[in-house]
């Protein structure tokens, strides 16, 4: 009986002792903020094949090549745009070859949503035309040219 009691009064001074001490709380505010943002991953090159002249009929399109790029989740780009042109300017693209330049038009098709930057690329296919005119008057040679894009989120 004597060892009830003082375990029960052991209990009692430790469990007073421990209730005695007043606990407190505070709240605390947590933020993160996720930037939207696009990159591009790849590229592939835009080609208008072999032309001849003699028989050209319409406007000669290109294969395509194609951009790729991964923005934030859910982040749609607001633009993809030809900013800078080796040998023309982004609005009037010239292929070149040597003093001979080859005029020729550039179409970016409707954008998606990025699904985050561990998430798989989206692909868009840039169109290309030489208008037919351009094709009649090209004379012969190997024409190149660099686009430079840019992309915002």
């Amino acid at each position: 009986m004597k060892k009830i009691l003082l375990a029960t009064l052991i209990a009692t001074v430790f469990g007073a002792s421990t209730s005695a001490i007043a606990a407190s709380t505070q709240t605390m505010p947590v933020t993160a903020t996720v930037i939207p943002k696009c990159s591009f991953t790849a590229s592939t090159t835009m080609d208008f094949g072999t032309i001849d002249p003699s028989v050209v009929a319409a406007n000669v399109p290109s294969t395509g090549g194609t951009l790729s790029y991964r923005c934030t989740n859910k982040t749609t780009p607001t633009s993809i745009a030809v900013t800078a042109d080796a040998n023309g300017t982004a609005a009037a693209p010239l292929l070149k070859s040597g003093t001979d330049t080859l005029a020729f038009s550039v179409v970016v098709p409707a954008l998606t949503a990025g699904t985050g930057f561990g998430g798989a690329a989206q692909t868009i296919t840039i169109a290309g035309t030489i208008s037919l005119a351009n094709a009649q008057a090209a004379a012969a040679g190997t024409y190149t040219d660099t686009l430079t894009f840019t992309i915002a989120p």
